[in-house]
């Protein structure tokens, strides 16, 4: 048989209007990408959580609150992905888990969420260990301190920096 052979159905591919290819996150354009099954009440869930995440990074940078390494951790990101699982980072992609979005659409989370796992994109291009969480953390508390997040959030992911065992649960769930 000549000629492409067909996507599989699970394949990702840009989000579909009435959704946005993509948004502006300082200065920069970072596409959307969903997964084809995702459905419509899902995919805005999960929009909504983007653009209020994306919307707050854009105020906190103009306010100058972002700090040179919050800056490089979101340069990092290259694409986000709208998931149907839990989320995370895969080789520049931000992945929006809608497990995770169900949970929360809180724009405070969801910025800190970026620089954490910006963090991790970073490391990972650098060909460096990305699966410790110490630097991460680390960026994202010093960012959710600077940005006045509530301090059971910091506290939140300092016992999650600092448990062993809570990082290897996380490590072993799908995404």
């Amino acid at each position: 048989m000549t000629g492409s052979r067909p996507k599989p159905d699970y394949a990702r591919r840009r989000a579909d209007p009435p959704f946005p290819a993509a948004v502006r996150l300082l200065g920069r354009t970072i596409p959307l990408a969903v997964e084809r099954r995702t459905p419509h009440r899902e995919r805005r869930l999960i929009l909504s959580a983007v653009t209020g995440a994306v919307a707050k990074l854009e105020a906190e940078h103009r306010a100058g609150l972002l700090s040179r390494a919050d800056i490089e951790c979101l340069a990092s990101l290259k694409w986000f992905v709208f998931g149907r699982g839990r989320s995370g980072q895969h080789r520049g992609a931000f992945i929006f888990g809608v497990a995770d979005v169900k949970l929360t659409r809180d724009p405070d989370y969801w910025s800190a969420a970026l620089v954490h796992d910006g963090m991790h994109a970073r490391l990972q291009a650098k060909a460096r260990a990305y699966r410790d969480e110490t630097r991460p953390c680390n960026v994202q508390i010093d960012y959710m301190r600077r940005t006045g997040a509530q301090p059971y959030a910091i506290e939140a992911v300092e016992r999650f920096r600092d448990s062993r065992s809570r990082q290897r649960k996380r490590t072993g769930e799908d995404y």
